[in-house]
């Protein structure tokens, strides 16, 4: 009951905040290429005001930095250039005010325009735009274009070649100048590594709901993401489902990060200034495995395990008290075994004060980061993570610090060499991080953990760079190395998310402690857009751990995938 009531809380003020709200856009995705555009222009000195460690952003704030590049165009390189104009195309509906030339239209609304044997020439159908269809008025602005991948991957880890076959379709719309929504949603079909009967089957599983797994030759899932967005002055209000990213690493990142699926969530995010912004969420999270805490019979004569509820808490506030430096404070709170309750739904609020009121029975956590950008053409960073922390016991091995810690650096247009970008990240995760007492406040979302990709007690540096000599070919390479101190049949050092410390355990826990295992993984890849949103990409690599060397290749045809 308390979800509800506080659910029609929040329903009824986004209700009356649409009434007197303006300027509205939908949500840019975490995977967008706009935002390491817009990261390379902030490393360049191009642009101002851009808090990247907390994202996604909105479709308006995004046109707000490509504006700024207006004056800065001869400090571009031509393959920015031409990202500026691709950019410019993909979100013409939202920049109407600044750029009134910007009123394109579709691909078929332009077939009607030139003739359709005119219209027939390749790149004519996006001469004006890169939407399929589209169309706008004087309050209203809509696209709707179709999702598309068809693609293979072989892995020596898998007995046989996998395939994946994706169709969906995308929605953005602006309404009366008052409300802008969006929807993405695309269906997947894999088989070749069937009969599947488990999750841990399908090639690179970071999605929610995956079935049939009844031991067919093929298997499925869906995503779907979704959203409305209103703004109010300097205040934004969102409410759908979508991934987050908070926290300024190139590679991964600690407290928040889109190693997971979306889940669904409302957002408030204040503009302070162009020095500050505070932004809060809270949402839905799905515990797996399942659990359930009631059965019963229903009247058809089946049985229904009605699942436990999870949800998740996080509040950021980022401050740039100079232009060139940038941070971030963080805290979030994941729990379960009841509904939404008040002292977690309040932006401002002390998470780690609230959970005492609430039996010191939740998981919360806190991070600080901050970004470095006084060198034009550099950057480096660094986030700390304290998922538990004892002060007398500081610079112990005791196993309550549960500490993390991430530093890098990136570089673009190194020694003079334009359109190119490289990058290092050190990763270090201390035992016990990211595991709690109870398994249903695990910082988990379906299979997927919401902060970093490397497990508690391991060590992760990761190099990497990419280059592109057009705009519309992209090189990349990265290397991976990971060590790992794994728990043995008698000692648990905190490496298993899933086994939690026990009062038998030892009280002293060494970083790196256990059976050491180390792998190594290279990866090459090649991206070409043929067409505008046509995609082939050949991405390639190699692993070596513990149990032996193996090579894997993918390759495939994308769509707005």
């Amino acid at each position: 009951m308390i979800f509800h009531r506080y659910s029609l809380f929040l329903f009824v003020g986004i209700l009356l905040l649409a009434s007197v709200s303006y300027g509205q856009w939908a949500v840019v995705p975490v995977n967008h290429p706009v935002y390491p555009f817009l990261e390379r222009m902030e490393t360049k000195g191009l642009i101002s005001g851009y808090f990247d460690a907390t994202l996604p952003l909105d479709e308006g704030q995004i046109c707000q930095f490509l504006n700024q590049l207006d004056n800065s165009k001869t400090a571009l390189t031509a393959v920015d250039r031409g990202w500026l104009l691709y950019f410019r195309k993909e979100f013409w509906e939202w920049d109407w005010g600044t750029h009134p030339e910007s009123h394109q239209i579709s691909g078929w609304q332009n077939a009607r325009k030139i003739g359709f044997l005119q219209w027939l020439k390749v790149g004519n159908f996006w001469k004006r735009s890169h939407d399929w269809f589209s169309g706008y008025g004087d309050n209203y602005a809509w696209t709707v274009n179709p999702i598309l991948r068809v693609d293979y991957a072989h892995d020596d880890n898998y007995d046989h070649t996998i395939w994946r076959r994706t169709s969906g379709l995308s929605f953005r719309m602006v309404w009366h100048s008052r409300i802008g929504l969006f929807f993405r949603f695309h269906d997947t079909t894999e088989q070749g590594n069937g009969p599947y009967y488990n999750r841990n089957q399908v090639f690179n599983d970071r999605y929610g709901y995956i079935g049939p797994l009844l031991g067919d030759d093929f298997t499925y899932y869906d995503c779907t993401d979704y959203g409305i967005h209103f703004r109010w002055g300097r205040i934004h209000l969102e409410a759908g489902k979508w991934q987050n990213r908070w926290g300024p690493g190139l590679y991964g990142h600690l407290l928040l990060s889109d190693e997971g699926t979306s889940f669904d969530q409302i957002r408030l995010k204040v503009d302070i200034s162009d020095w500050g912004q505070i932004t809060a969420l809270t949402g839905a999270l799905k515990q797996y495995p399942p659990v359930g805490d009631t059965l019963y019979l229903s009247s058809t004569g089946q049985f229904r395990v009605v699942e436990m509820s999870k949800f998740i808490s996080a509040h950021r506030i980022d401050v740039k008290p100079f232009p060139t430096f940038e941070l971030g404070f963080s805290e979030m709170v994941v729990y379960a075994d009841r509904g939404m309750v008040l002292g977690y739904l309040i932006p401002l609020n002390l998470y780690f004060s609230a959970q005492h009121y609430y039996g010191d029975q939740d998981n919360v956590m806190w991070a600080v980061d901050a970004k470095f950008t006084g060198i034009r053409g550099a950057r480096c960073y660094g986030e700390f993570l304290i998922d538990d922390l004892t002060i007398s016991k500081l610079g112990t091995s005791f196993w309550g610090n549960k500490l993390a810690g991430l530093v890098g650096g990136w570089w673009t247009d190194p020694v003079g060499l334009p359109n190119m970008s490289v990058g290092t990240e050190l990763a270090l995760i201390r035992p016990y991080v990211y595991i709690h007492q109870f398994a249903e406040n695990l910082p988990t979302h379906w299979t997927r953990p919401l902060g970093h990709w490397s497990p508690p007690n391991s060590l992760t540096w990761t190099i990497g760079g990419t280059y592109q000599p057009v705009r519309s070919i992209e090189l990349s390479v990265r290397f991976d190395y990971q060590k790992q101190g794994v728990n043995t049949d008698s000692l648990n050092v905190g490496s298993d998310p899933y086994f939690p410390h026990r009062l038998s355990d030892p009280e002293d826990v060494s970083f790196l402690a256990g059976n050491i295992h180390e792998s190594q993984s290279m990866s090459v890849s090649i991206s070409w857009e043929f067409l505008p949103r046509f995609h082939a990409m050949v991405l390639g690599g190699k692993r070596s751990e513990p149990l032996g060397d193996s090579k894997w290749i993918q390759a495939g045809f994308y769509l707005n995938f």
